[in-house]
């Protein structure tokens, strides 16, 4: 007599769900003692914008996020780095996620958003704080990739091939939103480089520039105890985010210089995001307030 399997299905309202089975096989009016099983439900569409992922709970972030291996067999895992150029600490919070070479050539894997639901006619775009390590000639780079409907094919968003020994913020437009929306971020390391990624969210509007260029900015004094300048050419807005991404102060007053005032925040790094026409400089300041240094 042959094996005869049948499929189940249970209606559950709740994402990431544990339940819990005792399954019975039969023969005519015989059953078996079961045996116990464990499913969980599938993480569902994200609909609310904006969204954050700092990955300081990365295995219960997998539970939502997937990978896809390129080539080797190599994955994306949490750290809370080590201070190295190849492992720095956490660009927010204590962890983020990290792709390694582990001395291995040739290693790529795709580390994969959840689903969102994104509006056809709204504009959103990407935020997130990354870093690529070097080592001798051999350089570890990052791409970002897209596509609008789950069975679609990657489309390049941007890629990231030059070194970046300090965690830096990039922003990209997301084109062609849809219901069925995914984002990737692929890790390409040889040897012992590595990719890092931190604070990735995603937010309303668009954005009119996405790295620096030839336009610079004077941020001074840095560090500074709270009362610092910025200054630049034709400036349209300066903007002062914390880590999470919250702004914390905002001028959208066109000038060449701005005097500005924090001295009542907590001490910390923060960035300042400065606007000129169609152009954005960023530079990380040190606020050090309150902090007594003790000689």
């Amino acid at each position: 007599m042959g094996l005869i399997f049948n499929k189940f299905y249970i209606t559950v309202c709740n994402n990431l769900q544990l339940n819990y089975y005792r399954i019975f096989s039969n023969l005519g009016e015989t059953y078996s003692s079961g045996v116990y099983a464990i499913a969980k439900t599938a993480c569902g569409t994200q609909y609310a914008i904006p969204y954050n992922q700092d990955f300081e709970s990365f295995n219960s972030l997998m539970d939502c996020w997937s990978q896809e291996p390129v080539t080797g067999n190599l994955t994306w895992k949490s750290t809370g780095g080590s201070g190295s150029t190849n492992s720095p600490y956490a660009f927010t919070g204590e962890n983020y996620s990290i792709f390694s070479g582990n001395g291995q050539p040739n290693q790529t894997t795709k580390l994969v958003t959840q689903l969102f639901s994104l509006e056809p006619n709204n504009e959103y775009y990407i935020s997130f704080a990354h870093f690529q390590s070097r080592v001798f000639n051999v350089q570890a780079y990052l791409k970002v990739y897209y596509k609008n409907s789950v069975n679609g094919n990657w489309i390049l968003l941007k890629e990231f091939p030059d070194l970046l020994s300090e965690w830096t913020i990039s922003e990209i437009n997301l084109p062609n939103p849809s219901s069925d929306y995914l984002i990737a971020f692929e890790g390409i390391a040889n040897g012992i480089t590595s990719v890092g990624i931190d604070n990735f969210n995603v937010n309303n509007g668009t954005v009119i520039g996405i790295e620096n260029s030839d336009f610079e900015a004077i941020v001074y004094p840095n560090p500074s105890n709270g009362n610092f300048v910025v200054k630049g050419e034709n400036i349209k807005s300066v903007s002062v985010y914390d880590l999470s991404g919250k702004i914390i102060f905002e001028n959208n007053l066109s000038s060449n210089i701005y005097q500005i005032n924090l001295s009542n925040i907590e001490a910390g790094m923060y960035m300042v995001k400065i606007v000129n026409e169609n152009k954005i400089y960023y530079e990380k300041i040190w606020l050090y307030l309150n902090i007594l240094f003790v000689k």
